[in-house]
C-alpha cells in the first residue's frame, strides 16, 4: 500500500512533465507554404504570394517592383540560386504584419540569410511585401 501512496503523490508531476515540442507555432504555419516554395525552388508558388507591389533588398540594393516584374526576378533568382536547404531561424511580428528569418544554403554550399515580410489580409492569407537577401560570411 505504501507503493501506491508514492505513485499517487508523484503521478501529477509525471503527467505534467514537459515533452519535446513538435507542433508548429501559428507564425511558423503561416510561413510554411512560402518556405516550402523556396525549398522546392518553385518560383511560381513563391510569386503567387507577392503583393501588388513588392520591395526586394538583395545584397544591399533596394528596388520596388510590380508583382509581374517581381515574378520575373523570382524566376531568374531560382534559376541561379538553386536552393539546397532552407531553415526557419525566427518568426515573429504583429497581428497584421509578420516576418520570418531564414538561412538558405545553395547548391554550391554558400550561406544566405533571407528575411521575408508578409502582410496578413482580412481572409488570413499572407501576402509577401518585402524580401531581404544577404550573403552570410
Amino acid at each position: 500500500m505504501n507503493a501506491f501512496f508514492w505513485l499517487f503523490l508523484f503521478f501529477p508531476f509525471i503527467a505534467t512533465a514537459e515533452t519535446p515540442q513538435t507542433s508548429q507555432t501559428p507564425c511558423e504555419k503561416l510561413f510554411e507554404p512560402i518556405i516550402q516554395a523556396l525549398r522546392n525552388n518553385d518560383a511560381e508558388a513563391f510569386s503567387d504570394r507577392f503583393a501588388k507591389v513588392i520591395e526586394f533588398d538583395m545584397f544591399d540594393e533596394v528596388k520596388i517592383y510590380s508583382k509581374e516584374q517581381a515574378s520575373q526576378i523570382a524566376n531568374n533568382f531560382f534559376l541561379r540560386m538553386s536552393v539546397k536547404r532552407i531553415t526557419l531561424k525566427h518568426c515573429s511580428g504583429k497581428e497584421y504584419l509578420k516576418y520570418a528569418v531564414t538561412e538558405i544554403t545553395n547548391a554550391e554550399d554558400l550561406l544566405y540569410r533571407a528575411t521575408i515580410f508578409v502582410r496578413i489580409e482580412n481572409d488570413g492569407a499572407a501576402v509577401i511585401q518585402e524580401v531581404r537577401l544577404e550573403k552570410e560570411e
